[in-house]
């Protein structure tokens, strides 16, 4: 019996062999222990000899992997952590290797079960690596850092039970366009779902916060927050389509980054933190969107709006450090302030084709109408958005020429002022694609089918360098060919004062808006 005893003994002795990394060659090792299947590794790994190592490792007939003290030398000869060596794949868009998973999801579990497709915990309740899996284990309660990094995943299938989802996990997924995580699910890792071609998201109910850029660079569109949330935290869904939101009590912190395409949100009384940046990429040249209109909830003991800005309350001075002047839900005109001194403001033309554009003719007699009818008063006046060409010229304050093209009478319908530096959005054709947008204020507005207009041969005639029927709308003229545009525009103007005056005097006008007619016939 004593022998049965001791040659079992040996038997899980032969069977799980310790390597020290570096000592000798990982193949002339398993060479002489070939029946090893637990594998406990201790030693110096040197990020130049992964790639090799982890190739022998998952071809051979190692079933399970144990991680000791393990020191990971770069090239430089310095010692480099699992996280920071990860960070040179995610920057170069490589997959890792899957040892250095393993490395990087010691917090979770020492010890993993290795299988063709799946990197496991013993229980097979922590995940870490899976190839070209559309279903995860229903056990799983964890899945960790990098899990399915750069991965092909198709439809996300979570069951229901799993609690955690680490860092990075799905970043650059080939995936489905829509992510619902069950209500088990508590916490998500910073960047888990990035850049993996979302539209459609379902939080679970008792998640805290969304992390540093969990949800960046997708195409969400929509967005509804559970109550639990606590902080949304930097860049969370930065570069998404999110164009307005309204938060639910509960939510106590916004950090910077968190969007970068709102129009308008309404943050409710528990907001006791916001960052001065958190609705535009403060790390782009240029911030990627219009300032929001935003509304507090009058039980917020920090906060207050007036017209669309954000004060501490009890404050005269604006909270926001806003470089735009407008806000997209209304305004009145655009402070001078704004307009950076010695700055000659650039002329850009916004071509529109009735015949194709989701912009249709009886959709411009609208906004034609309402504007007539507004401009007699002193309120406020609506914006208007146009997809831009040329958007890293365009600022705040540049001047703007609508040319109709296509059929019919063409030529320049109306001018106005640019009232937002370019942001993304959904492209207006409806394919899925995104775009740059201005937002602008109009201060002509002409019925082409009523009255004159500064017809496409005219401009042709006079700015014949430039292609007034075809190509890209909002392309910026250089500054003869603005010059040249300027005084056409204002001759137009007056050749036609004693008519326009006429439609605008009219009860009921439809077909003419000028705005401070005397100062743009000057």
């Amino acid at each position: 019996m004593n022998r049965i005893i001791a040659k079992q003994k040996n038997d899980n002795d032969m069977k799980k062999q310790t390597y020290i990394i570096g000592s000798k060659p990982f193949d002339q090792w398993l060479t002489k222990h070939p029946g090893v299947e637990t594998l406990p590794l201790e030693g110096v790994l040197r990020t130049e000899e992964l790639y090799d190592f982890d190739e022998q490792l998952f071809k051979s007939p190692i079933k399970t992997i144990e991680i000791g003290d393990i020191t990971l030398i770069d090239e430089d000869e310095q010692e480099i952590s699992p996280e920071d060596y990860a960070a040179t794949f995610l920057e170069e868009e490589e997959m890792l290797p899957k040892l250095l998973k393993i490395l990087c999801n010691t917090q979770y579990s020492s010890v993993y079960s290795l299988s063709e497709d799946m990197i496991l915990s013993p229980d097979g309740e922590i995940l870490i690596h899976i190839e070209d899996a559309c279903e995860i284990p229903k056990e799983v309660k964890i899945i960790g850092n990098y899990a399915c990094h750069l991965q092909f995943v198709g439809e996300f299938d979570f069951p229901n039970g799993l609690r955690e989802i680490g860092a990075h996990a799905f970043e650059s997924c080939d995936c489905d366009s829509s992510v619902k995580l069950p209500d088990t699910v508590v916490a998500l890792g910073e960047s888990a779902f990035s850049n993996c071609y979302l539209t459609r998201l379902t939080l679970s109910n008792n998640l805290k916060e969304i992390p540093a850029n969990c949800f960046s660079r997708n195409f969400i569109k929509s967005l509804k927050l559970p109550q639990s949330i606590k902080a949304i935290r930097r860049g969370a869904f930065v570069e998404n389509l999110l164009s307005k939101i309204t938060f639910n009590k509960g939510l106590e912190i916004i950090e910077g980054d968190a969007f970068d395409s709102l129009s308008f949100i309404k943050l409710p009384s528990s907001v006791k933190e916001i960052a001065k940046d958190f609705y535009y990429d403060s790390e782009c040249q240029k911030p990627g969107g219009q300032v929001p209109y935003i509304e507090v909830a009058k039980a917020n003991p920090y906060f207050e709006a007036s017209n669309g800005n954000l004060y501490r309350k009890g404050s005269d001075e604006l909270y926001l450090e806003v470089p735009f002047c407008c806000r997209t839900k209304h305004y009145l005109d655009i402070p001078k302030k704004v307009i950076p001194a010695n700055v000659q403001p650039k002329s850009v033309i916004l071509k529109w084709n009735p015949s194709f554009s989701s912009f249709q003719m009886s959709s411009y007699l609208s906004l034609l109408q309402h504007f007539a009818y507004k401009g007699k008063d002193e309120g406020r006046y609506d914006s208007m958005n146009w997809s831009v060409w040329d958007y890293d010229k365009i600022n705040v304050a540049d001047r703007v020429y609508w040319l109709k093209v296509g059929y019919g009478q063409i030529g320049i319908v109306g001018s106005g002022v640019v009232t937002s530096d370019p942001y993304l959005g959904e492209d207006w054709s409806g394919q899925g694609r995104t775009t740059y947008y201005v937002d602008f204020i109009p201060d002509v507005l002409l019925n082409p089918d009523a009255v004159p207009i500064l017809t496409c041969d005219e401009l042709q005639r006079a700015i014949p360098d430039f292609e007034w029927t075809k190509g890209h709308s909002g392309l910026v003229l250089n500054d003869e060919q603005a010059q040249k545009l300027d005084s056409l525009w204002k001759e137009f103007l007056q050749r036609n004062e004693d008519l326009f005056k006429k439609k605008m005097e009219k009860e009921g006008n439809e077909q003419v808006y000028i705005k401070a007619f005397q100062k743009l016939t000057e």
